[in-house]
């Protein structure tokens, strides 16, 4: 299939998803809900595309217009040639919420071995060893101890805390649990990232990252290390002013500020190697 403004390698290391593999003839493998996929990009051709996939990789969103948007802004403009094909992903709400639960301090190869471990515990094999991620009623009967001994360590009581919450709301009930989590929301005068705090463990960064990568909010900003460095070395901003790099988003960024910060995201890590 002839895929524009897409490119597998980017979306895969972008950050924002983690049951991903990439294999020895450069192809990856995408766990998606109960389903495997294994597909290979040679330029805009990506073999093995499946139709199914297209909620998922967004592709009903124009991204050659939102990045002719963001370009107006020239550090932007050079940013999104660092990752052209990137896009933010639908992924389900549940395991986007555990799975940046278990991100806190910690590296992406950790990260994805430690959703494996869940993945494997609690999970159900779809086919050769590989498991779906555990639904959420599964988990929120975990004890923290249980999910311990999978050395999720601090993490393993915030998991279990916040999938005993999930149930309790009713979300796990929801065809679309995510428009339930924003009614819920509006209803209490509060904003999606507030309302995410309110689970036990989720901070401002997650809360950020699950706003964006869980329930596609595109304006959401995280920011993190990567991003505190772009932002200080780019537009001048103090790398303990979160507030300011908050506002400077929403004034120039908007209505795209997660998109804005993937690009910043990919670009920073970019100048890095390169330096």
């Amino acid at each position: 299939m002839i895929l524009k403004d897409f490119d597998l390698r980017e979306i895969a290391y972008s950050g924002q998803c983690f049951r991903f593999t990439e294999n020895p003839d450069s192809s990856f493998t995408f766990v998606v809900g109960d389903k495997i996929y294994t597909m290979k990009q040679e330029g805009d051709d990506v073999s093995g595309f499946s139709s199914d996939l297209s909620h998922y990789f967004d592709l009903e969103t124009d991204y050659g217009n939102i990045k002719k948007k963001l370009s107006e802004d020239p550090v932007l403009s050079d940013a999104i040639r660092s990752c052209p094909g990137m896009r933010i992903l639908n992924q389900d709400f549940f395991e986007t919420l555990i799975s940046f639960i278990i991100s806190q301090n910690n590296n992406i190869p950790r990260i994805k071995g430690l959703i494996k471990k869940i993945s494997e515990k609690y999970g159900k094999e779809i086919e050769n060893g590989i498991y779906s991620f555990p639904d959420p009623v599964t988990l929120s009967r975990c004890k923290a101890e249980e999910l311990m001994e999978l050395k999720l360590g601090y993490r393993a009581e915030y998991i279990a805390e916040t999938a005993k919450r999930y149930v309790e709301l009713g979300y796990h009930l929801e065809e679309d649990p995510k428009k339930k989590f924003l009614e819920d929301a509006e209803k209490s005068g509060i904003t999606p990232v507030e309302h995410l705090m309110s689970f036990k463990g989720v901070g401002p960064k997650v809360a950020n990252c699950v706003a964006l990568f869980g329930l596609h909010l595109v304006d959401a900003f995280p920011i993190d290390v990567w991003v505190k460095r772009v932002m200080n070395r780019l537009y001048g901003i103090p790398e303990n002013n979160r507030r300011e790099m908050e506002k400077f988003a929403e004034e120039n960024f908007s209505p795209y500020s997660g998109i804005a910060q993937q690009y910043l995201f990919f670009h920073i890590r970019n100048m890095e190697e390169i330096s």
